[in-house]
């Protein structure tokens, strides 16, 4: 097949979240297996051209924004057996930033994004790539499924294509005002509550919810989430709609990035069948960290956005509770100033059980998701979640509020003996985190702790690569493919 990527940040070139590591990860699979794979990036100024050998090309073509036809320019590089493309505008993507800086959002990203999506849609005609698959992810990508709907709908060119959209967190909906949608060059019959209007304003998210012949989440928990009320964030009608075509597929790792047999960035490696190592891992986190800890004071990591979503609401006012418990807790991340403020105010009340490291460091991560003996994500909700699959594949024991993709990856240990891989607790509140802390602490404390010995060993056999994530991929793009939303057959003209 012929699958083009529409999405807006792809590791290494460009990341702000786990956007990146998906678009990174999953296209370089796909290639492998036989297909060919274009990935059309917005052509940030922070991408370093020279260094990933992307080479420009010369012609210039307009792109529609309202009445006013700006200029787009284009160059390519292969990464890992696939072809990226940035669509280049130096008003748009010249600033270092993806989507804001220090003051916050870009006052003009639907005009950044309105171009991004048509010059994708573009961009695919100019260099002669006819898609059998056109996967967009996330609002500033939704777009490219409204054109390819509408006003591309009888373009001969895209006869054959269809189209898959993904939804990675539905936190991010891109809402403008009605101004922005004049800007699309879509009729204003599309500017309708079932359509792309969102009370009053226009979601490009919403957008893509509508026009895609078919829409995905990154775990099979948040696609049914993401269709009731509580998990909708207003957007649950569209998805309830739409629950035919909705499938939950879980994200994938990068198993040789993250490999404790092999890891460079951690002082000891270690394995299934030795474990050894993870003990100088353990030694070493908490030299860093500067904590002192005994062989039964459990080590809890936290890799993490520090805001509410991720649960830092509900870590700082359990926090007394859990440092009672005689735990460690080594913190890892960057986030909203209040928490910054009270997790750092935290550290200072508990010098003795507490290390936060308010910053992004690789290394440092690699050495908590290592030396740690448990990770804590009590997330408010997570489409997917990658840190519980990194702890696993490192014989760390997560402890997860069982939500999205937490709640598909994560078995209650002190529920099932058998095959529990961590903790897991439902509702969202400081006593049920305790309380599952607790669970943990008593796990971990037990004489001669085989049951958590045979845990770790669990977690580390789970099969966390995208390989497994991009065969049912390639099973839902072929699905796609003999199947439209509408049901129409394939020979049915597409008007």
């Amino acid at each position: 097949m012929k699958i083009v990527f529409a999405a807006s940040e792809m590791t290494p070139l460009c990341k702000t979240g786990g956007l990146a590591d998906v678009v990174g990860a999953l296209p370089p699979v796909l290639a492998s297996k036989g297909h060919e794979i274009h990935v059309m990036l917005p052509g940030y100024g922070s991408i370093d051209r020279e260094a990933w050998g992307f080479n420009a090309r010369s012609d210039r073509q307009g792109i529609y924004l309202g009445q006013t036809v700006t200029a787009l320019t284009m160059s390519s590089a292969e990464y890992r057996g696939v072809q990226v493309h940035l669509l280049e505008n130096a008003d748009f993507f010249s600033r270092q930033g993806l989507y804001g800086d220090e003051n916050g959002d870009y006052g003009d990203n639907d005009m950044r994004f309105i171009f991004y999506s048509r010059a994708t849609v573009e961009a695919m005609k100019k260099l002669g790539i006819r898609p059998d698959i056109v996967h967009g992810h996330d609002w500033q990508a939704g777009l490219v499924m409204t054109y390819l709907a509408t006003l591309y709908r009888q373009d001969p060119f895209f006869a054959d294509t269809r189209t898959l959209f993904t939804v990675h967190n539905l936190g991010y909906q891109g809402i403008f005002s009605f101004g922005a949608f004049t800007l699309t060059g879509l009729s204003v019959s599309e500017f309708h509550w079932q359509k792309m209007e969102y009370y009053g304003n226009v979601s490009l998210l919403k957008g893509g919810l509508v026009y895609a012949d078919a829409l995905s989440t990154v775990s099979r928990t948040y696609a049914r989430e993401v269709a009731t009320p509580a998990g909708g964030l207003g957007l649950d009608g569209v998805f309830y709609e739409r629950k035919d075509s909705l499938h939950g597929i879980v994200n994938g790792i990068d198993t040789d990035m993250w490999d404790p047999s092999g890891d460079p960035k951690i002082p000891a490696t270690y394995s299934y069948d030795d474990l050894s190592g993870k003990k100088t891992c353990r030694t070493a986190l908490l030299e860093k960290a500067g904590l002192n800890a005994k062989a039964g004071d459990m080590v809890i990591g936290i890799v993490s956005r520090l805001d509410d979503q991720k649960g830092f609401d509900i870590i700082e006012s359990a926090i007394d509770q859990i440092v009672s418990l005689g735990v460690r807790l080594i913190v890892l991340g960057t986030g909203t100033l209040r928490h910054h403020e009270a997790m750092t105010a935290l550290q200072e009340r508990y010098p003795d059980s507490i290390s936060v490291f308010l910053r992004f460091d690789e290394g440092l991560a690699h050495l908590i998701y290592a030396g740690s003996d448990a990770f804590l994500m009590p997330s408010r909700y997570e489409p997917c979640g990658l840190g519980q699959l990194i702890a696993m594949r490192y014989g760390t024991l997560p402890i997860v509020r069982s939500t999205g993709g937490l709640a598909d990856t994560v078995v209650d240990l002190t529920q099932d003996p058998r095959t529990g891989n961590g903790f897991a607790f439902t509702d969202y509140s400081p006593g049920t985190l305790a309380d599952a802390v607790e669970r943990a602490v008593d796990s971990f404390g037990k004489k001669g702790r085989s049951r958590w010995t045979n845990a770790m060993r669990r977690a580390m056999l789970g099969d966390y690569s995208w390989t497994a994530a991009a065969a049912k991929y390639i099973d839902l793009y072929e699905s796609i493919r003999n199947h439209r939303k509408d049901g129409l057959p394939e020979n049915r003209d597409r008007r």
